[in-house]
């Protein structure tokens, strides 16, 4: 196979993807395997729903339309179908919602964002429920989503 050929094919923007996707899978592989992260669901349950009448496309899109996204720089707990974060500025601190979907839960969190201090962040010095007006937003959507 001529690989000079495949990559006069790919766009830029798709070569940047794939060198993302595939280094993100290794990235989290060696901080799984150096970290020895225990296996199991994080903390904080949020609500639970039947799986059977879960949209889940549509929930990643609503979760979208309330200002979420893709959470990539992150450990997957056991289970979990994709998580997301929303980011926001609280005295001057830059936090983030961090969620986790599940085939029959919704988990999630509120901490520093590891843009702002990655120590913190990463040593769980922030971990905290979230605020009762995400949670109630949290299961509009999961409501919206059941088919």
């Amino acid at each position: 196979m001529d690989y000079r050929k495949v990559l006069e094919g790919m766009t830029t923007q798709r070569m940047r993807m794939l060198i993302w996707y595939y280094g993100m899978r290794l990235g989290r592989w060696i901080g799984t395997l150096l970290l020895r992260r225990t296996q199991g669901r994080s903390a904080y349950p949020v609500c639970t729903f039947d799986r059977t009448k879960m949209n889940f496309s549509k929930l990643h899109r609503e979760l979208i339309e309330m200002g979420y996204q893709p959470n990539y720089a992150t450990f997957h707990d056991v289970g979990e179908i994709f998580n997301m974060r929303y980011l926001y500025y609280k005295d001057g601190v830059l936090r983030q919602e961090h969620i986790r979907v599940f085939n029959d839960e919704l988990r999630g969190h509120d901490e520093i964002a590891y843009e702002h201090d990655f120590w913190a962040h990463f040593h769980a010095e922030t971990l905290c429920e979230l605020g009762d007006e995400a949670i109630d937003a949290l299961n509009c959507a999961i409501d919206i989503c059941v088919i």
